[in-house]
C-alpha cells in the first residue's frame, strides 16, 4: 500500500521525513512543508534544482521494453528475482526499494509474491508512468540514482537493481536494514 512506504521517504530539500496528504491531488508534504504532488498518472517526481545530465528513457524506449517483458523473456529472470527476496520480504510492514525500476516488471513479480509495500525509482517518467499502473499500491518516484536517496537510513528490507545503472559512491545500500 502507497501509504506503508511513506515513513521512509526523506524531502529532498531538507530531507525531513514525508506525510501523504489526504487532499487530492495526493502530495507527499514534508515537516517544513515542501510539496510534491502526484502526477496525474500516479508517480511523484521529486527532483529539484538543475535539471539531470542523464538521458531518460523515451516513451517508445520504454513501450519497446514493456512489449518484451510482456512477452516472456526475462520471466525466469523475475522469478528468481522474487524467489530470493520473498524471505526478506515475507513479513507484513517489509519494504523493497526498486532502484532503476523502469517499467515495475521485476517488483511486479515480488510483490505478487510478498505482502512488502513498495517503492520504485526511475530518471525517466514515461518508464514511471507505467510502473505506476502496474504497481498501483507502490510509490514511484522520478529520482536520479547520482544525487542522495530520498529514503532514510536503515528503513528498507530489500533492493532490488536489475539492468539498472548503479552509483558507487551513492549506495543505496545505507537504506538497508541490517538483516537485509
Amino acid at each position: 500500500m502507497l501509504s506503508d512506504a511513506v515513513p521512509s521517504l526523506r524531502c529532498p530539500v531538507c530531507r525531513g521525513p514525508f506525510g501523504l496528504s489526504g487532499a487530492a491531488p495526493l502530495s507527499l508534504v514534508c515537516v517544513a512543508g515542501h510539496s510534491f504532488d502526484a502526477a496525474k498518472q500516479g508517480y511523484f517526481n521529486l527532483l529539484t534544482g538543475k535539471g539531470t545530465v542523464f538521458e531518460a528513457d523515451t516513451a517508445e524506449m520504454v513501450a519497446a521494453r514493456d512489449d518484451f517483458l510482456g512477452a516472456g523473456h526475462y520471466a525466469p529472470l523475475a522469478e528468481a528475482i522474487a524467489e530470493e527476496a520473498a524471505p526478506v520480504l515475507s513479513v507484513p510492514g517489509s519494504l523493497v526499494l526498486d532502484s532503476g525500476t523502469g517499467t515495475g516488471h521485476y517488483l511486479r513479480t515480488v510483490l505478487e509474491r510478498t505482502p512488502a509495500a513498495a517503492i520504485g525509482i526511475d530518471i525517466s517518467k514515461f518508464a514511471l508512468r507505467r510502473a505506476a499502473r502496474l504497481n498501483p499500491g507502490a510509490v514511484n518516484l522520478v529520482w536520479d540514482i547520482w544525487r542522495p536517496l530520498p529514503i532514510a537510513d536503515h528503513s528498507v528490507d530489500a533492493i532490488i537493481v536489475v539492468f539498472a545503472p548503479r552509483n558507487p559512491r551513492n549506495s543505496p545500500a545505507s537504506c538497508v536494514q541490517a538483516a537485509g
